[in-house]
């Protein structure tokens, strides 16, 4: 019988584990960008088709975003999009449209989420 092992998040975390998640967070997300984003949409130099996820399945609203977020590299990039995260990916970068707010990205479960399997052996 396979025992399914508890998801670690920042509530039941050790601290070791939490060091992990805080350097990767700063290693990936390089910068909040929401203002440049916002006028890029704005003055149609990116456009919100480009918006990976902005709409999800079943639902007729948006996702709100309240920040966005520079994102280092393809593979972070592509963990987010798989997890229903809004993503742009355009020639100029990459951004994380981040749809909660008011406290730091170390509580939010996406990042918890992406390095589960690296969070478990630390």
């Amino acid at each position: 019988m396979k025992t399914e092992t508890q998801k670690i998040s920042y509530g039941n975390s050790t601290q070791s584990q939490k060091d992990f998640i805080k350097i990767v967070i700063q290693r990936d997300i390089l910068a909040c960008q929401s203002s440049l984003i916002e006028e890029l949409l704005k003055e149609y130099i990116l456009y919100y088709e480009d918006i990976q996820n902005l709409y999800l399945e079943g639902e007729d609203d948006p996702q709100e975003i309240f920040e966005w977020y520079l994102i280092d590299d393809d593979y972070i990039a592509n963990k987010l999009i798989e997890l229903r995260e809004p993503v742009i990916v355009s020639p100029f970068g990459r951004w994380w449209g981040r749809t909660c707010t008011g406290q730091s990205i170390i509580l939010d479960p996406t990042f918890w989420t992406i390095y589960q399997d690296q969070v478990t052996k630390e």
